[in-house]
């Protein structure tokens, strides 16, 4: 079996607020995670869903 063909993610979610929104997903995206969803969270909030690529150890940069 080829085990090079496939990608492990790792998954978060954060709850920030509401004005912030834009700012955290562009800071997320730059250290490579990716927005996957935003849902309202309580007053003045919201909470973004997370995807990144997980890194093994073993793996070269």
């Amino acid at each position: 079996m080829d085990n090079h063909n496939f990608a492990t993610y790792e998954y978060m979610s954060k709850s920030v607020k509401s004005n912030e929104q834009s700012s955290c997903i562009d800071c997320y995206e730059a250290f490579g995670w990716e927005a996957t969803s935003t849902d309202q969270a309580p007053i003045n909030q919201v909470t973004i869903a997370l995807k990144g690529t997980a890194r093994s150890p073993t793996r070269p940069s």
